[in-house]
């Protein structure tokens, strides 16, 4: 059965099994890569691949191979898995069409290596005062990449999903060298199509390029002084907050969140966090989730209270809800929540404003050491990667050998300033945010 295709996979497996999900993946991608500003590598990619899941006597079991001669044997071995499986608790998606959300331009598939070339040199080109002012002291790494994705699903409740994606991505990363210091500068953006706003990703990393120039001391800051997380940062504070609203930690127990749907506030209840698969042209968005369940805009945290979750077929029915088309899988992994584009609504004050109303604080723009900590319990302990010193209303320099360490809802319950925009970064929406009394180490 080389290089079958899911309706001829499906033709099999209704006759051999009791229910199945198929589908196949094609991908396709290219990248360029300059490193220390010189053209270092151009690749181009192409892989495919074909998944299901079966359930038999009501037992169900997982497969998927990357290799077009191996589709017979993949299926044969997955069905006499299948009695040694979990029990189906679950049905696989109905009948239903798609979010309607756009994620597929054919000017982003066309791209050749060229243009991706063309767009690092407009970076380095752009940066290149800086890095030349460093009297060779500073290193410029620029990746540019694309990808072109197709997706089809076919399974035994008669649901079909076909779609494509596209992206185009940017990544800048800049190394400052001094005599006992090293300045890390990195940012990156991703889109569906061609218009992605390389100068605003150019700018900002100018920007913190500008204020790490300065060595600003920090021993005297405090414990517990104002911090500002730039919407890298808090994207960092929010990763044990989607732990604990991941379907699966919830049905299994071992969410700190399982109790607290539609309760009390958890969280400021200036926030409200939800998460996005229709948002036009964003790397998150899908017309259908790995299952075959429409793309849904679902808000999780609304002014600061818990009011859903991540949810695939399988967490869903076991916590007696639907599917929230959250969920991704690999070729050959179960599907699990994830989320999509992960968006947090924002509030009432400028940045500027923001930063003027501190006068003894940091800005912190990126952690290091993302996992650290118990995180089902929402704690977190991280290296401060980026800061910036705050004082009197002005950023006056970088800080270094900073740490903070908390939980998340403790923390986030201490907001006191959300900026009144949020920003685009990839698959994340995200404002300023300022938080106080978070515990620093240095």
């Amino acid at each position: 059965m080389n290089e079958a295709s899911v309706d001829l996979i499906a033709a099999t497996l209704t006759r051999r099994t009791d229910a199945f999900e198929c589908f196949r993946l094609e991908r396709c991608g290219q990248s360029i890569a300059f490193e220390a500003g010189k053209l270092r590598s151009a690749k181009t990619a192409q892989t495919s691949g074909v998944g299901v899941r079966v359930v038999r006597d009501g037992r169900l079991a997982v497969g998927g191979t990357g290799d077009p001669t191996a589709i017979d044997a993949m299926i044969d071995s997955t069905i006499q898995a299948a009695a040694f499986g979990d029990a189906c608790e679950f049905a696989f998606a109905p009948p239903a069409g798609a979010c309607g959300v756009n994620v597929f331009e054919p000017r982003v598939r066309e791209m050749g290596a060229a243009e991706l070339v063309a767009i690092g040199r407009r970076v380095l080109e752009q940066l290149a005062d800086f890095i030349g002012s460093s009297d060779g002291r500073a290193t410029l790494n620029v990746g540019v990449w694309t990808n072109c994705d197709r997706f089809a699903l076919v399974n035994s409740a008669d649901q079909r999903a076909d779609y494509q994606t596209t992206g185009l991505g940017v990544s800048i990363s800049v190394e400052c060298f001094g005599d006992d210091d090293i300045l890390m500068v990195w940012d990156s953006d991703e889109g569906c199509t061609a218009g992605l706003d390389v100068d605003a990703l150019i700018a900002r990393v100018r920007q913190k390029l500008d204020w790490g120039r300065t060595l600003a001391p920090a021993g005297d800051v405090g414990t517990t002084p104002p911090m500002i997380f730039t919407p890298q940062g808090f994207n960092a504070l929010l990763g044990p907050l989607i732990t604990g609203l991941d379907g699966r930690n919830v049905a299994d127990g071992i969410s700190p969140l399982a109790d607290k749907l539609d309760g009390a506030p958890i969280l400021d209840p200036r926030l409200t966090v939800l998460d996005d698969a229709t948002a036009p042209a964003r790397p998150g968005s899908l017309p259908f989730d790995d299952e075959g369940v429409p793309g849904e805009r679902t808000v999780l945290i609304d002014a600061g209270r818990a009011v859903n979750f991540l949810l695939d077929l399988r967490s869903a029915a076991e916590l007696g809800r639907a599917s929230t088309g959250n969920a991704h899988r690999d070729l050959t992994s179960a599907p699990a929540p994830t989320p999509s584009n992960l968006i947090a609504l924002p509030g009432e004050t400028p940045l500027a404003q923001m930063i003027g109303d501190v006068a003894d604080g940091l800005l912190i723009d990126y952690l290091i050491g993302a996992g650290h900590g118990n995180i089902l319990a929402g704690d977190y302990s991280n290296t401060i990667g980026l800061g910036f010193r705050i004082r009197d209303g002005r950023i006056v320099g970088r800080v270094k050998d900073l740490s903070i360490a908390g939980n998340v809802y403790r923390d986030l319950a201490r907001v006191t300033a959300i900026e009144d925009r949020n920003h685009w970064r990839g698959s994340t929406c995200l404002p300023h945010v300022r938080v106080d009394g978070v515990q620093l180490a240095g």
